[in-house]
């Protein structure tokens, strides 16, 4: 039986390889969850899913997802957080955008809400605030692999 989180984690990795084209070290850290990845040795992938099938999709981060975030965040130079919205898309945050809506109190019960009316880009917002622009679809890619300026060199290991 295909379990939930190998359907929603494998579309966020599935577009991450189909829409960049490189050549991707993938690594999955087990010690905390499921929720955690690796790539190519130095950037943290958190995926987050929600089964609900409209808007607006609901995120709790708990103490131990909070956890796991910031133990990837350490582990790793650079962090995206994957929201994966149904069966709609993905909503991708850099940690940077991440803490904008949980705020710096990290050791408590955080939220985020992704809504999205048909046709247009996610609205993000969380427990401590609100991202003061629209995310798209299509941008879970650059984000994750390229929102720290990572060329196409260093991404295949030249």
């Amino acid at each position: 039986m295909i379990k939930n989180f190998e359907r929603y984690h494998g579309l966020a990795l599935s577009r991450l390889l189909h829409a960049t084209g490189l050549e991707i070290g993938i690594r999955a850290i087990t010690d905390s969850g499921n929720s955690s990845y690796v790539l190519n040795g130095r950037i943290g992938l958190y995926v987050k899913y929600s089964t609900k099938r409209l808007s607006p999709w609901q995120f709790s981060f708990n103490r131990e997802h909070l956890k796991e975030v910031f133990l990837l965040k350490r582990q790793t130079k650079e962090l995206a957080v994957v929201l994966v919205c149904g069966n709609d898309g993905i909503a991708a945050l850099t940690f940077a955008e991440f803490e904008l809506v949980l705020g710096q109190q990290f050791n408590e019960v955080g939220w985020i809400a992704v809504s999205r009316r048909k046709a247009h880009m996610y609205g993000i917002k969380g427990s401590a605030g609100e991202l003061p622009y629209k995310v798209a679809d299509n941008e879970c890619p650059s984000k994750v692999l390229f929102f720290s300026h990572i060329n196409q060199k260093q991404m295949n290991g030249n």
